[in-house]
């Protein structure tokens, strides 16, 4: 909708400290790749996570949410140079009828 990767996090019913994220993401974005930085720069942050280039999955500490999107946003910024937004894709114009 936005024209820009993204996770949602919930609360992991087992363990309160921690939460879950499921991303997604747009073709110039590789998911994983900006998890595997973010796992590069700060060592612990991610408690685990994997995927692939449209999809990934991460679970952190509750505490350093603001801390990973931060990260996330540098780690994007790093593939992606120009500024981004939504994009309508169509298989063509529609009457108004």
């Amino acid at each position: 909708m936005f024209g820009k990767p993204v996770f949602v996090f919930s609360p992991k019913s087992n363990e309160t400290s921690l939460i879950s994220g499921s991303g997604r993401s747009i073709d110039e974005c590789h998911l994983r790749q900006a998890l595997q930085t973010i796992e590069d720069t700060y060592p612990g942050l991610l408690f685990k996570f994997g995927g692939h280039h449209g999809a990934a999955g991460v679970t952190i500490h509750l505490k350093d949410l603001q801390q990973f999107a931060e990260a996330f946003e540098t780690a994007v910024r790093l593939q992606i140079s120009h500024e981004l937004h939504p994009v309508l894709f169509t298989d063509g114009p529609l009457p108004s009828d």
